[in-house]
């Protein structure tokens, strides 16, 4: 994914798309969401055989980032 935090736009709301990245490192995605300004709306949990997790831009965007299979090499 190539983008950036945009704080200039008005948040999409409840109404929009959501995307979810993949992730080879959560826990690491979530620590660097952190540093830039995202807060974790929901933490990291098991959706079948993936882990998701969902995080706030700082203008308001959810965006949600996921991982899995568990239990992969």
């Amino acid at each position: 994914v190539i983008g950036h935090w945009r704080t200039d736009l008005a948040p999409a709301g409840e109404a929009a798309v959501r995307p979810y990245v993949y992730v080879t490192d959560l826990a690491a995605a979530l620590d660097r969401a952190r540093t830039q300004g995202a807060e974790i709306l929901a933490e990291p949990s098991p959706a079948g055989s993936l882990t998701i997790a969902v995080v706030q831009d700082p203008g308001g965007n959810a965006i949600g980032i996921w991982t899995g299979p568990r239990g992969a090499a």
